[in-house]
């Protein structure tokens, strides 16, 4: 399903940026994508995920992980490296097919969990800390 764009954002949050920003509000798009990934895998993805945050940095309610740090693979295992790659390279051609793009430039890329009932642990931040 397209999604209009905020013409707005790249403005307000990048500036121009030659031959990257859309050129006009034509060139800008946005789609979402219902069922890019099956139940199982998003079940997977969910379990893997949780477990390589573990014992990661967070402040408050929220961590994140970042997958593509090659630092990151041991904490994704074997098999949960293999499913982030097949998923992450399957949003990538879709990307590029949708947009009728050569190549992609990957910005990597970056989960966050938020958690209503912050965690305890030896890794809290003091509220307000940044």
């Amino acid at each position: 399903m397209q999604v209009n764009c905020l013409w707005g954002l790249f403005d307000l949050t990048y500036g121009r940026v030659a031959s990257c920003s859309p050129r006009n509000e034509s060139s800008c798009a946005r789609w979402v994508e219902d069922s890019f990934v099956t139940k199982t895998e998003a079940a997977q993805l969910k379990g893997i995920m949780s477990n390589a945050m573990i014992n990661l940095f967070h402040q408050g309610g929220q961590t994140s992980f970042a997958p593509d740090a090659k630092a990151s693979h041991a904490r994704l295992g074997p098999g949960g490296l293999s499913l982030f790659s097949a998923v992450q390279g399957r949003i990538r051609a879709t990307i590029m097919e949708k947009f009728g793009l050569p190549q992609l430039y990957d910005a990597g890329t970056l989960f966050t969990r938020l958690e209503g009932e912050p965690r305890h642990d030896e890794w809290d931040m003091e509220p307000g800390h940044k």
